[in-house]
């Protein structure tokens, strides 16, 4: 009896397996079809040979993401259409194209696709760097550009690092920070928080998305970034030397180096840019299309990242 059980067992797995590769298949061939349907009018990009189902992501295997893309695009073009799996995309490789893409018709490219991480931990794109371009985009940029991040207040914050369930720990702080009276404080005094906070029109949870945000952005993408570099000064002793040379002429032995050393730290600057083109940090964030658009002759339809 427990055999008879048993192979039954097996064979609704094996149906529900034939079933569910079916649909899987079905689905990315509808997919397929819809986007072939879809640029079939148009001139696109060009890009490397591809092969069914996968598309392009067979040239994404092995090695940095952002070096392999490089590496096609000096084959191909500055501007490439890579067909990853049932997501058709567009890669822009060089400094003209990123001009093109981000200031010339950055109010074509602004938005941002739903993806599983802004879903999922910030709240379907309440924050900043995944929320589509809407009203609360627009309202979220305005605020990080004249009040959290204008120069002054950049003086005047202080880091602070910190680990852990993040919406968790933010819930006693704001508790806290509430029962303050935070409009008596004054331009000096203010956070982060107490900026947030004295805005009506964000909701207590995406002040927290926006918190993280910053908290994202400015610890574990300076960590990452001081890491690779002493990395590579280590892979490369004569750079290191070189560097230690020019920290010794500028600032000696006797201090730690300040800001206002650093526009005379030419080669340290050079080291930091280097370090950024071979490591980039952070998340590449895609963009997509709101409308069909042209882009050094080609044609891209809208919603395609």
């Amino acid at each position: 009896m427990g055999e008879t059980n048993m192979e039954a067992l097996i064979a609704v797995f094996k149906s529900w397996f034939v079933y569910t590769v079916a649909a899987v298949g079905l689905l990315y061939v509808v997919l397929k079809v819809f986007s072939t349907v879809r640029h079939k009018s148009g001139r696109r990009p060009p890009g490397p040979p591809s092969l069914p189902l996968i598309g392009h992501l067979h040239h994404l295997v092995s090695g940095f993401s952002h070096q392999t893309l490089v590496r096609i695009a000096e084959k191909y073009a500055p501007i490439m259409w890579l067909d990853l799996g049932p997501v058709d995309v567009v890669v822009v490789s060089s400094s003209d194209m990123a001009r093109e893409i981000l200031k010339t018709q950055d109010h074509i490219f602004a938005s941002r696709p739903p993806t599983l991480v802004g879903d999922l931990v910030f709240g379907k794109g309440q924050d900043l760097v995944f929320s589509p371009l809407n009203d609360n985009a627009r309202l979220v940029r305005k605020v990080f550009t004249t009040r959290l991040l204008s120069q002054k207040r950049i003086d005047l914050f202080k880091a602070e690092n910190g680990k852990g369930k993040f919406s968790n720990i933010m819930e006693p702080i704001i508790d806290n920070r509430l029962k303050e009276n935070t409009n008596s404080k004054s331009y000096d005094e203010e956070d982060f928080l107490d900026v947030l906070l004295a805005m009506s029109y964000f909701t207590r949870d995406q002040v927290k998305y926006l918190l993280l945000d910053i908290i994202l952005a400015g610890t574990d993408t300076t960590s990452y970034t001081i890491v690779w570099a002493i990395t590579e000064l280590l892979r490369h002793p004569n750079f290191m030397e070189r560097l230690q040379s020019e920290l010794d002429d500028v600032i000696g032995k006797e201090r730690l180096v300040e800001e206002a050393d650093l526009q005379k730290l030419e080669y340290l600057e050079a080291v930091v840019k280097e370090t950024l083109r071979l490591h980039p940090v952070g998340v590449i964030v895609p963009r997509y299309s709101m409308e069909a658009t042209k882009v050094a002759g080609y044609d891209i339809p809208p919603q395609y990242p």
